[in-house]
């Protein structure tokens, strides 16, 4: 990230929250070094997820939060429950092979569906 992108995110902060300075260049200088290698994306997500969550100006640390240090929400871990279970039954329709039903299941299968057929017109 540059010195530019820094200054931008900061100038966002102090429309949030009244209390936050951007003047100071120390500060800016600051937050540049430990920003640098946090890309302007993913800053900006992070700091949106702020504004959000807490009432108090964000350092340069909720602006990086690594993925793994993220808690999960409970829509994520969902999503990652389906998507395992959506691969999990991939991966068994592609190693089973799926057979017709045996020739005297269907029929009796057939006879049991007529019988409730004739129960429900009786009745």
């Amino acid at each position: 990230m540059e010195r530019k992108d820094v200054i931008s995110l900061m100038k966002l902060i102090t429309n949030v929250y009244q209390n936050f300075e951007v003047e100071d260049p120390i500060k800016i200088d600051v937050w540049h070094a430990v920003l640098q290698e946090t890309s302007v994306e993913q800053a900006q997500v992070n700091l949106m997820e702020h504004f959000r969550t807490n009432r108090f100006p964000p350092t340069p640390a909720d602006l990086i939060r690594a993925e793994q240090n993220q808690p999960l929400s409970i829509y994520e871990i969902q999503r990652i429950e389906n998507e395992r279970q959506e691969l999990e039954l991939k991966e068994y329709h592609e190693r089973e092979e799926v057979k017709p039903m045996p020739e005297h299941i269907a029929r009796r299968l057939e006879q049991v569906f007529a019988g409730l057929r004739v129960n429900q017109d009786e009745s």
